[in-house]
């Protein structure tokens, strides 16, 4: 390779990053410059970014862009960073552009200000700033990129020759930058503007792994494709939730597996099954996005979500499953969807995504038919009244010793799992099994505990969690009526035994 022609590549790209990232000139006057490095900030920490130019678009369009980079984040490696030294004050990363196989430096500060990029040993190119202190940060808003909280901040930046609209997404507990948008308004061609984005799509700082992810862990989909008419497609999703069983129970499309997994990132295979073909990705826990190692291409999978960031959208009941239903619109791809996670792992349970072409809607539905590590659903038989009952156990643990005393009305079963990590139970009780007048009461190795209760028009849902080991659970249906029952007996009783002995003390003193 030409070193002239390579040398120009690389300032060319520099030279796009930084007008694409020009810094944003926030006020310090509410918050006390910081020169303490973050916590993350270890030699051999990445970040890996990338970048992507859209020219003349028109400006209509601009904020739907903008809401499908918040939304699906992701892309190809652009800039790759690499911490080599670390100090109180500032850090030196190593920064590579695979596209053209170049290698420079970044040095970034602490305080949050601007970083100098350039050859190795020599960076002095104004770079935008990829960590700022969080605590500066907290009179942002808040939105989410990806997986990951992030504060928002943004200028619009109008002087002759120069009309822009910057925005910065930097990570709310770690402080790195995790998107950047330009928007450079057109001079040439009448409401259009170029735009750009840096995207931090992997990195091994921020740390985001759920407790149940593991290597080994598989997660089956059977999807189905349906035309629809637009009119009818609100019927059809309804329809699509209450006989989620049905599409659960068909034949597997795909499947979903951790290789191996750290505290960060988790390497992921998706094959599939019909087309026998896969492809594996690197999984960033964070940031929710995937890029295919092998083949060089970003994967999208939103088979997970954080459950602590769904709790804002509506809780659902998909088949035995209690669900967050996350409803948006895909701008990338002019299409609407439906996803449902589990309340507890997050785990996407069933996705219902369709596109319109004039009257006509192609429907795709994605459904779980079965997950090999957690959670499982277990299946109890009931005998009450000379009737057969079917109680549905959804738990990560490891549940035995299902039983039922219908002389006291009682369900109890053991949880089993590892020591340390929290445990749940969603248990499906038919309305019939109870009798009115009747509430429902959960004991913990005979203790009673808190749990929520949901109901539909069939079952109620009783969902309560618990650090594992081994325990026994006891759902008891009470009536208050026994109480009441067992208060008039103890005050009659305490009436006789008063009168017994006001008529012996009588006696006595009679005698005496």
């Amino acid at each position: 390779m030409d070193p002239e022609i390579s040398l120009g590549k690389f300032i060319l790209t520099i030279t796009l990053l930084v007008v694409m990232t020009t810094p944003i000139l926030l006020s310090t006057s509410n918050a006390e410059t910081m020169s303490t490095k973050p916590s993350w900030a270890k030699p051999g920490v990445t970040l890996v970014y990338s970048w992507d130019l859209l020219e003349y678009q028109p400006i209509e369009k601009l904020d739907n862009l903008i809401t499908s980079l918040e939304t699906n984040p992701g892309g190809k490696p652009a800039l790759i960073l690499t911490l080599l030294s670390v100090n109180e004050t500032h850090g030196v990363f190593q920064a590579m552009f695979p596209s053209i196989g170049q290698i420079g430096e970044m040095i970034c500060k602490w305080d949050g200000s601007k970083c100098l990029i350039g050859p190795v040993g020599n960076a002095k190119e104004p770079f935008s700033a990829i960590y700022r202190p969080p605590e500066t940060l907290k009179e942002y808003p808040l939105v989410f990129v990806g997986n990951a909280p992030a504060f928002k901040i943004e200028e619009n930046i109008t002087e002759p020759g120069r009309n822009q609209r910057l925005m910065y997404y930097y990570h709310k507990d770690t402080g790195i930058l995790v998107l950047s948008i330009s928007i450079s308004y057109s001079t040439i061609v009448q409401n259009t503007a170029d735009f750009s984005a840096m995207v931090l799509i992997s990195t091994n700082a921020i740390s985001a792994r759920p407790y149940w992810a593991f290597p080994g862990f598989k997660a089956s989909y059977a999807v189905t494709e349906l035309n629809v008419s637009a009119s009818n497609i609100k019927t059809v999703v309804e329809e699509v939730e209450k006989n989620y069983t049905y599409y659960a129970s068909l034949e597997p499309t795909y499947i979903i597996e951790i290789l191996e997994t750290n505290e960060s990132n988790a390497m992921i295979r998706w094959t599939n099954i019909k087309g026998n073909r896969s492809s594996t990705g690197n999984y960033t826990w964070a940031l929710g996005t995937a890029y295919d190692v092998y083949n060089d291409r970003y994967m999208y999978n939103d088979w997970y979500r954080p459950p602590e960031l769904l709790s804002e959208y509506p809780l659902a009941i998909v088949g035995n499953y209690q669900v967050y239903k996350v409803s948006g619109k895909d701008y990338l791809f002019y299409s609407y969807y439906h996803s449902y996670h589990h309340k507890d792992t997050g785990i996407r349970v069933l996705r219902i995504w369709y596109r319109c072409l004039n009257e006509t809607c192609r429907l795709y539905i994605s459904a779980l038919t079965s997950l090999s590590i957690l959670p499982r659903t277990y299946v109890g038989e009931v005998v009450a009244r000379g009737e057969r009952f079917v109680v549905n156990v959804v738990s990560n643990s490891t549940v035995s010793g299902f039983t039922y005393n219908e002389f006291v009305s009682e369900i109890s079963f053991e949880v089993t799992g590892p020591s340390g990590l929290r445990g749940f139970c969603n248990v499906s009780v038919p309305k019939a099994l109870v009798k009115p007048g009747y509430v429902i009461k959960v004991y913990f190795n005979n203790n009673p505990i808190d749990y929520v209760l949901n109901e539909n028009s069939t079952h109620y849902f009783i969902y309560f969690t618990y650090m594992h080991s081994t325990h026994r659970v006891s759902i008891k249906f009470e009536t208050t009526q026994t109480t009441n029952q067992d208060f008039t007996v103890i005050a009659v009783a305490g009436v006789i035994i008063g009168a017994v002995a006001i008529a012996v003390l009588y006696s006595f003193k009679r005698r005496k």
